[in-house]
């Protein structure tokens, strides 16, 4: 299978040509920088060409996620299946409200984004291969009957 990786030099590109004046209001444009920072701190080289892969983007989203303290209390769980559990309920309301904004194209993309987000999150949390998941879905995907079955 041929998975490329994302090319993370156009993606910062094209972030350092978005003209500040755009974002109108100042807390607009520091989050634009902090997305910048974000994705910066997301780059790893493969063969000297700066790419981005689920695993180091996962890693930039977890570290932003412990900074603001979002995982404190999940450390209190002891029992795997029920943080797992627990952690699923993040991604399920992410989902909801990406649910609820289906009217609104704009806020509908900034839930999607949210949904990704927090499954980045949880994946870090839990320390798992979410480059190597989504591959191995995606591999057994393309085996799977017409509709996956679902008919």
């Amino acid at each position: 299978m041929d998975i490329r990786p994302i090319d993370a030099n156009a993606l910062i590109e094209k972030l350092d040509n978005i003209n500040p004046v755009d974002y109108g209001a100042m807390s607009s444009y520091e989050t634009h920088n902090g997305a910048r920072d974000a994705l910066s701190d997301a780059v790893m080289h493969v063969n000297d060409a700066p790419t981005l892969t689920l695993n180091t983007l996962r890693d930039a989203i977890y570290q932003d996620a412990v900074e603001h303290g979002l995982f404190e209390d999940f450390d209190k769980i002891t029992d795997s299946v029920r943080k797992r559990r627990a952690l699923a309920m993040r991604i399920m309301e992410e989902a909801a409200e990406m649910y609820a904004a289906a009217d609104d194209p704009e806020h509908y993309a900034e839930e999607a984004a949210d949904v990704t987000i927090m499954t980045g999150d949880v994946c870090g949390y839990l320390g798992m291969d979410w480059h190597g998941a989504v591959l191995t879905k995606i591999a057994f995907n393309k085996t799977r009957p017409w509709k996956h079955g679902k008919e």
